[in-house]
């Protein structure tokens, strides 16, 4: 199977994805009613009649599936949203279901286009019929992942299935059975909400901003960790997703004639949060400001 390719292992119904989100941004910091909420979110919406356990609930269905979908950051118990999960829970705050499923929509355009490729193998059969079977994606699924083996062959069915009741949910398809029908408008509509235009020099004033911010709450470290500069950046531009912030920050660093320095370090090992840029992992940044120009 090819390493670079594989669809996302999601567990948890996707109906529960947007209340999962809300339970925990709700409960942040609390340990013992974030557990709670959640076994009872799941557990309340369970057809079976002796589920698992708790700890295979939130190890094994709740959190690898939000964290496949990009939308928490952090091991247990310091687990928060990220921005795409937070926009998902404003947009759902704010306007509703509907609005943060569009949200919701963008992001999983997205992951699905570098991990499975479901959607692109759905529009490459969708140039001569909306309609297709599990069957025909499977197979087509099956060449263009390489897979090797019938257990490998096994897995890649199983995550289909349930990746293709995520795209139903978010009416990328419909789904009848065997059949599925692609709804090319939802499919074209996937893009809308993903690298929204967002005005660079604004970014820039809230970028400082932010670092300032930090760095007096650090007592004066030149280096901050860069989620909580991005953390707080988003909160100043809605619908601002995780990506949209490494996209300008990139743009940014590389601008010249600014009053100031954008400088990026890396971590001794890998934290999750930083970003990638030439190559390499950083989870640190530091602005030196050009005193003459402030």
């Amino acid at each position: 199977m090819r390493p670079d390719v594989e669809i996302p292992a999601i567990k948890l119904p996707p109906s529960l994805i947007i209340e999962a989100l809300g339970k925990i941004n709700e409960n942040e910091g609390d340990e013992r009613s974030m557990r709670e909420s959640l076994i009872t979110l799941y557990r309340d919406h369970s057809s079976r009649a002796r589920g698992p356990s708790e700890k295979t609930i939130m190890r094994a269905v709740i959190f690898p599936t939000l964290r496949h979908l990009d939308l928490i950051e952090g091991t247990w118990p310091d687990v928060r949203l990220n921005p795409n999960g937070r926009a998902v829970v404003n947009s759902h705050a704010q306007r509703g279901v509907a609005a943060a499923k569009r949200k919701l929509r963008a992001i999983v355009f997205q992951i699905d286009r570098v991990t499975g490729e479901v959607i692109s193998a759905l529009r490459s059969i969708g140039r001569d019929s909306v309609r297709t079977s599990k069957t025909q994606i499977q197979r087509l699924l099956v060449r263009s992942h390489h897979v090797g083996s019938e257990k490998e062959e096994r897995v890649l069915h199983d995550r289909l299935d349930k990746w293709l009741a995520l795209l139903a949910y978010l009416d990328f398809i419909d789904l009848e059975g065997d059949q599925i029908h692609l709804r090319v408008i939802e499919a074209e509509m996937g893009t809308q909400d993903y690298g929204a235009s967002f005005d660079l020099d604004k970014f820039g004033i809230s970028l400082l901003e932010a670092y300032r911010l930090i760095v007096l709450e650090e007592h004066g470290s030149f280096h901050v960790p860069i989620p909580r500069v991005r953390d707080k950046v988003c909160e100043q531009f809605p619908g601002m997703l995780k990506d949209d912030f490494y996209e300008l920050l990139t743009r940014l660093k590389s601008k010249r004639a600014l009053p100031y320095q954008i400088h990026l370090s890396q971590p001794m090992s890998r934290t999750e949060g930083g970003m990638n840029v030439g190559g390499k992992y950083y989870y640190f940044l530091g602005i030196m400001e050009d005193e003459q120009r402030r």
